[in-house]
């Protein structure tokens, strides 16, 4: 066999290999069922992955789960003691640590109610398991090209 048909070979078989672990977009890769599940408070509203975990959270309720990216079992539960229930969630693995909004704002009493000072924005540093609020969405603060407020639900949908 020559070496040119070996290395092209090679080459299609990495390719193959690439594409099969990848997928295209829009292939549905596995479906989990997170364990606790989410119907036990209506609805889930946040997920976010580290890498090798995935982080949930669910309606009403003040713990974030990490459960397995494999199959969705329970690794471990964290209470982040704010007197908000977490929301929308993202990895930051430059400060290894998870941004976490909120389902009501700070003063809020429920679901949707932004409070009067606004939507919290929290920090869990993972290296020192502290949960710090970093900033507040203000409750007034509007979309300079439309003049709509950001908050008009008041709860955030997603963190990046």
């Amino acid at each position: 066999m020559k070496a040119e048909h070996v290395f092209f070979g090679v080459c299609l078989a990495s390719a193959l290999l690439r594409t099969l672990a990848l997928g295209d977009a829009g292939d549905v890769r596995t479906v989990l069922s997170p364990q606790p599940s989410a119907s036990q408070n209506l609805c889930a509203t946040g997920l976010a992955f580290d890498g090798s975990s995935l982080y949930v959270n669910r309606c009403s309720d003040p713990n974030i789960y990490r459960i397995s990216r494999v199959n969705g079992g329970l690794l471990s539960t964290f209470n982040p003691n704010n007197p908000e229930p977490p929301a929308a969630m993202a990895f930051d693995s430059k400060r290894n640590g998870l941004w976490i909004s909120t389902q009501w704002g700070i003063g809020g009493v429920g679901f949707r109610d932004c409070g009067n000072v606004g939507m919290p924005i929290y920090f869990w540093d993972f290296a020192d398991g502290s949960v710090d609020l970093m900033f507040s969405v203000p409750v007034s603060l509007a979309n300079p090209a439309t003049g709509q407020l950001f908050l008009r639900s008041c709860f955030l949908n997603g963190l990046t």
